[in-house]
């Protein structure tokens, strides 16, 4: 149950987000970072998308080593989520970076306090998601 409310909160704030993105009167490099700053929420929904297909074909909530994620024959959403994992991590880095550039270059009708902010906020919370990692699903993944 905890795996739908998971992908379901992601969904509802990116979807969200990316409305919100569209509705602005938002240059299109201030679009770009701001679907780049998605990433973590896309992350989270990605992830746990893979952990409720695993319930759907097992019938049961996957455990760690029970079954190998490789095994289930989803080898696109397998490989998509492997990526996705260092694709976060270093977006921390790039996109950290970029927002502090970009902060210091904006110009004073610029959105990037509420991007870098809401970046921020799912950023830890993926953060958050794979270090408390509720129901083992993240270990069961990486195992």
């Amino acid at each position: 149950m905890q795996v739908v409310l998971l992908l379901v909160i992601s969904l509802l704030i990116g979807g969200g987000a990316v409305y919100w993105l569209f509705r602005e009167q938002l240059s299109l490099a201030e679009r770009a970072w701001g679907l780049l700053g998605l990433l973590p929420t896309g992350a989270i929904a990605l992830f746990y998308a893979f952990v409720g297909r695993a319930y759907l074909a097992l019938g049961v909530w996957p455990s760690p080593y029970h079954p190998d994620p490789k095994d289930l024959a989803f080898d696109l959403h397998h490989l998509a989520v492997l990526v996705s994992v260092p694709a976060v991590m270093a977006s921390a880095v790039v996109l950290g970076g970029a927002l502090v550039w970009l902060w210091r270059n904006r110009s004073p009708k610029s959105r990037l306090g509420v991007m870098a902010a809401g970046y921020l906020v799912t950023l830890v919370a993926w953060f958050g998601l794979m270090w408390l990692d509720p129901g083992n699903y993240f270990y069961w993944f990486m195992d």
